[in-house]
């Protein structure tokens, strides 16, 4: 299944909730970019080890960095499906988009 790019996490997570399927949702930042902010509910996962450790090949996952000039979502995706991950979303926006559409953010670094 090729990846899919959304725009809004928001609607697609619901839709994934909606249709009762579980995913992961993947901050692709080093831990330190990870505690300091990301996304409630989300987990770190930032090169190959930690995604086989932490990941199922044919489990939904949704990638993201800071935003959508950061690539280091992309390239996770790229390579994540060329390991056999089926089921890569993208969400290009990342934090930025989340905290611009007003949702919140958990880390040592945000402010409430």
């Amino acid at each position: 299944m090729p990846k899919r790019h959304t725009q809004d996490l928001k609607s697609q997570a619901g839709k994934l909730y909606g249709e009762g399927r579980t995913f992961k949702l993947v901050m692709v930042m080093n831990e330190w970019h990870f505690e300091a902010s990301h996304i409630p509910g989300s987990i770190p996962v930032s090169n190959r080890q930690d995604a086989t450790k932490k990941l199922r090949p044919d489990e939904e996952i949704v990638v993201y960095c800071s935003d959508d000039m950061c690539s280091s979502s992309q390239i996770a995706a790229d390579r994540m499906e060329r390991a056999g991950f089926t089921r890569i979303l993208h969400y290009k926006g990342g934090l930025k988009d989340w905290s611009a559409a007003g949702y919140p953010l958990e880390g040592s670094m945000v402010r409430t």
